[in-house]
């Protein structure tokens, strides 16, 4: 390497290259290592370099300088959800009452027949308490427990790494004992401790281990304990009253973590299994761990937080595929403003699975939600108070016995979102009450990106699939919602949304948007208190239908009572980008002989109407449903319909586009009735496309006919205005457009090859063709008034105007406008118009078409008889040279290149043959 490297220094010299040396150093856990450009070829590599009188073997880590934990303020009125730090230093009342140092041993071993006093923790002189070996073990350390053993103390771990895990591949159990001693720190003076706590920079893996607390507790109240500290604070609040936190706790771990590696926690006795506190604390289920408990009497008559308790924004828990937490009597996730990615199995938990409380929550594609019973919050998940929930998995044959079996999204303060993916599925759960496969409340939200909700059932009112109360949102942007429900329901099995119910200010809302690949059964939403619903045809690329809320339903309800209407029910709908046709089952209220009427008018963001009133009548279609067109909406708002009924005018026919020509007259006619009082008319027309409507002053009658009209006239729209005395209501009916068209026209436009073009034949238009005495008054060439009879004929009443070929010939090469105008009333001086096009004459190839003496431009420039090719050597003078092929880089020299290759080979062949010859003869 050093030859080779000299070469090619010397190589680099000479061609007046510099040379570079690059050293790198890089620190890794205290150790230095030097890398720089070989200058020896005999220089020793690997040695570690000194660095500021520092060399490799020397560990910064091993220095007993760290700072000590964070010792908690000793405040009263400390939240007591969240411990602060605690101090291995201040625990006391057993036989380890700090951090008495650390062994050189890397493996330190426990057993029943073990001696904290003499032991050594040798596998020959085991210690007989974990609590010990935690406390000698240096970080980096593996403590094995060589049998099952009884825990009668806290094994306290700070500021290390260790591993806890058993002598064999069977796990041992590690169970929790009568009379567990109490301990004591700053935060909560004497309370009873969990199993294993971590505190500081710790993380602690127990793998292959059983922990036990065999449904046992030390205290009576099942809250969580005082953190104030003081004299003043926990010490008088009693917290030995008050029961463990969990079988492990994590308490104010910085950047630490627990990892339970084919562990098993089972029967916890105090508030929860594992519990885990701000800051940055990390819980991580692998590789087949679970929690559960094994008899019902460990469980049940006491109030316990859940399997898995979180607390705090940094605290992260990961549940990996192929571990559970199955049996409890509690939740099995309560995360608390935690984090939570969980794609491992929630089953046969005897209380809502996963209950967030301002969590965040991705159930992964691995993911399980099943076969728990609930209560009020739903036998699946519960996300409220600010709560985002992301469902990949499955939330599959759960049952609450309130509302939300599947799935319960809830407010409690801040709106919480929950969102189905695709792949998610929401399936076979049920509820007594409305809403089993997902409950909606509160104005919190639900999104339906994909996935699948079937089979869910309420066993109790209607909304089997997804359920909205309290103005809740649920938009659907993909999946299938259909076949929920139960045959005995007939209304909202899928989407079920409850009405009268405005007290969080907010509409209720359903959005589906027809452009994403959604499916919905086809009850489609409805109004469970108004007993209506709403279908949806689907032609929209996104209509919401809602609820209004308080203050827009009581101004709808006295401006229809105004009207003199009876008032049914009312929704919000918002289509956007065009008008939507939308059909609403007949209100149970309403009468057998009044028509319906919709009252429509645009609202604000909470469904307050603004602007005036146009109200429209409803047709009701065979099925016994009503047909509402509902006006396009680009803002946040929409439109308030109101169903209501009165003794007022129906509009029995409709008036019906007309098409016209020039300066005639349209009609126009439309049918009314009412069931009493008289029927009014009034005529209304618009030339913005129906953006503004005037009266036509004096239309004041069923049928209406135009004046004479006009070009201008053409796309008019129309419509009546059909009034009732008996009620205060004006209908309009639909609105009817008007085409006016020209008598006149002239086509297709004409081309011509100079010099032979017979007769040309410009033909005006089939609309002529309906009159009799039509006479053309003008011709009209590029503004020249042609004479008739030599540049062109026609006759009286004629469609056809001739152009002789005599006239044409006379014309230049280009595109001339030729114009028709008439001269018979009522269409006299109108005029229609056509292009008219000369072409240059066409030359077939080859003809020879100059004159004697004539040059005529040649390809590539120049001028020349067009019968000699521009090379020498072509045919003779006279004759039709061969044509060939011209790309203008000298295409045709190759066949004359192949030609002479050839040619050459052959006198080549000769001349040799011809030696050969001479030599025999010789």
């Amino acid at each position: 390497m050093g030859r080779l490297g000299r070469r090619l220094r010397e190589k680099t010299a000479k061609a007046g290259s510099v040379a570079l040396a690059v050293a790198l150093t890089m620190s890794l856990g205290g150790t230095a290592l030097a890398f720089a450009d070989e200058t020896d070829e005999d220089a020793s590599v690997g040695l570690p370099a000194e660095i500021d009188g520092q060399t490799a073997a020397d560990d910064p880590t091993a220095a007993d300088d760290r700072p000590e934990a964070d010792v908690p303020a000793e405040t009263d009125g400390q939240d007591s959800s969240q411990p602060e730090a605690l101090l291995a230093s201040e625990q006391a009342g057993t036989p380890l009452e700090a951090d008495v140092g650390t062994l050189a041993l890397t493996t330190l071993y426990v057993s029943s027949t073990g001696d904290d006093t003499v032991g050594t923790g040798e596998a020959s002189a085991p210690y007989a308490s974990l609590a010990k070996a935690v406390a000698v073990a240096s970080s980096g350390s593996t403590i094995v427990v060589m049998d099952d053993i009884v825990a009668t103390g806290c094994a306290r771990i700070t500021d290390k790494d260790l591993v806890i895990t058993s002598a064999t591949s069977t796990p041992v159990t590690i169970t929790r004992g009568d009379g567990f001693a109490v301990i004591r720190d700053t935060a909560r003076r004497w309370y009873n401790p969990a199993m294993i706590e971590l505190t500081g920079d710790t993380n602690a893996t127990i793998s292959n281990i059983i922990l036990d607390d065999a449904g046992k507790y030390q205290g009576t109240l099942f809250t969580a304990q005082d953190t104030a500290g003081g004299s003043s604070g926990a010490e008088n609040s009693m917290n030995t009253e008050r029961v463990q936190d969990a079988i492990v706790a994590l308490y104010a771990v910085n950047a630490g973590s627990l990892t339970l590696d084919n562990a098993q926690l089972k029967n916890y006795g105090g508030l929860s299994a594992i519990r885990a506190t701000n800051p940055n604390a990390r819980v991580n289920m692998t590789n087949g761990s679970t929690i559960t408990v094994d008899s019902p009497s460990y469980g049940t008559g006491n109030s316990r937080k859940g399997g898995v308790w979180l607390q705090g924004n940094s605290v992260t828990f990961e549940m990996q595929s192929g571990t559970s937490i199955t049996n409890l009597y509690s939740y099995a996730i309560f995360p608390e403003g935690s984090t939570v990615n969980m794609n491992g199995e929630l089953s046969r938990n005897h209380s809502t699975a996963l209950a967030s409380n301002g969590g965040n929550v991705v159930i992964g594609p691995d993911g399980v939600v099943a076969n728990n019973s609930g209560g009020n919050t739903g036998g699946g998940v519960y996300a409220n108070t600010g709560s985002t929930l992301v469902v990949k998995g499955k939330i599959v044959n759960n049952s609450g016995s309130g509302r939300g079996g599947g799935l319960y999204v809830q407010a409690n303060g801040t709106p919480s979102t929950a969102t189905l993916e695709e792949g998610g599925e929401i399936s076979g759960n049920t509820s007594l009450s409305p809403g089993a496969g997902v409950n909606v409340d509160q104005a919190s939200n639900f999104i339906m990106n994909g996935g699948t909700i079937t089979g869910n059932k309420a066993l109790i009112g209607s909304g089997s699939g997804v359920y909205l109360r309290r103005g809740a949102q649920f938009v659907m942007n993909g999946g299938s919602l259909l076949g929920n429900g139960s045959s005995a329901s007939t209304k909202g099995k899928d989407i079920a949304l409850q009405t009268e119910s405005t007290s969080w200010g907010r509409m209720g809302s359903v959005t589906l948007n027809s452009d994403a690949p959604t499916t919905v059964g086809p009850d489609q939403v409805y109004y469970e208190d108004e007993k209506k619903c709403v279908y949806y045809a689907g032609s929209n690329d996104k209509l919401t239908v809602g609820d209004l809320n308080a203050a827009g339903r009581t101004a709808i309800k006295a401006d229809v009572a105004a009207a003199g209407l009876t008032y049914l029910e009312s929704m919000v709908v918002r289509p956007e980008y065009e008008t939507t046709d939308l059909e609403i089952t007949k209100p149970s209220a309403a009468n057998a002989t009044d028509p319906f009427y919709a009252a429509v008018v645009e609202t604000d963001a909470l469904g307050v109407p603004v602007g005036t009133y146009s109200y429209h009548m409803v047709d009701v279609a065979p099925s016994g449903n009503l047909s509402v067109s509902i006006p396009s909406s680009t803002s946040a708002a929409g439109h308030a319909v109101a169903i209501a009924q009165a003794p007022g005018p129906v509009i029995t026919k409709q008036p019906e586009d007309a098409s016209v020509l020039y300066n005639e007259t349209a009609t126009f006619e439309v049918a009314a009735e009412a069931p009493s009082g008289t029927v009014s008319y009034q005529w209304q027309k618009s030339t913005d496309g129906g953006v503004t409507w005037i009266d036509v002053v004096g239309a004041n009658a069923a049928t209406y006919t135009t004046p004479a009209l006009i070009d201008t006239d053409n796309g008019n729209l129309y419509r009546c205005a059909v009034a009732c005395s008996a009620v205060n209501i004006t209908l309009h009916s639909d609105a009817a457009s008007l085409a006016v068209s020209l008598p006149i026209s002239v086509s297709p436009s004409s081309t011509f090859e100079q010099g032979k073009a017979p007769d040309t034949t410009v033909t005006v238009g089939s609309s002529l063709s309906v009159k009799a005495s039509l006479n053309l008054d003008e011709v009209i060439l590029d503004g020249a008034v042609l004479t008739e009879g030599t540049d062109y004929t026609s006759a009286d009443g004629s469609i056809i105007i001739n152009l002789p070929a005599s006239y044409l010939n006379t014309l230049a090469v280009g595109t001339y406008t030729l114009e028709v105008t008439t001269k018979n009333a009522p269409y006299e001086g109108l005029s229609a118009r056509t292009d008219l096009t000369v072409i240059p004459a066409i030359t077939p190839p080859g003809n020879d078409i100059t004159g004697p003496g004539e040059d005529v431009p040649q390809p590539g420039g120049g001028t020349g008889d067009p019968t000699v090719p521009p090379s020498a050597g072509g045919a003779p003078s006279g004759k039709t040279a061969p044509l060939m092929p011209v790309t203008g880089d000298g295409a045709a020299v190759l066949p004359l290149a192949v030609a002479a290759l050839v040619s050459g080979l052959v006198v080549c062949a000769g001349a040799l043959l011809a030696r050969r010859a001479r030599r025999s003869a010789k």
